[in-house]
C-alpha cells in the first residue's frame, strides 16, 4: 500500500496554497500582489479559483 498522496489531492492542496499566498498588498484600488507583485487580482489567483471552481 502507497503512503503517496493521490494527485487530485495534491492538486487541490496546491491550489488552497495559492489562494493563502496571493493577496493583495493594501484594499486600495489598483494594489499589487503580495507574493508575485502584478496587479491584483494576479494571475495565479485568478487560475487558482478557476481550477478550485472545477473541482
Amino acid at each position: 500500500m502507497s503512503s503517496a498522496v493521490p494527485e487530485p489531492v495534491r492538486l487541490y492542496e496546491l491550489i488552497c496554497l495559492a489562494l493563502l499566498v496571493h493577496w493583495p498588498g493594501s484594499a486600495r484600488p489598483g494594489s499589487r500582489c503580495t507574493q508575485c507583485e502584478q496587479p491584483w487580482p494576479c494571475p495565479q489567483l485568478r487560475l487558482a479559483y478557476r481550477l478550485r471552481e472545477g473541482f
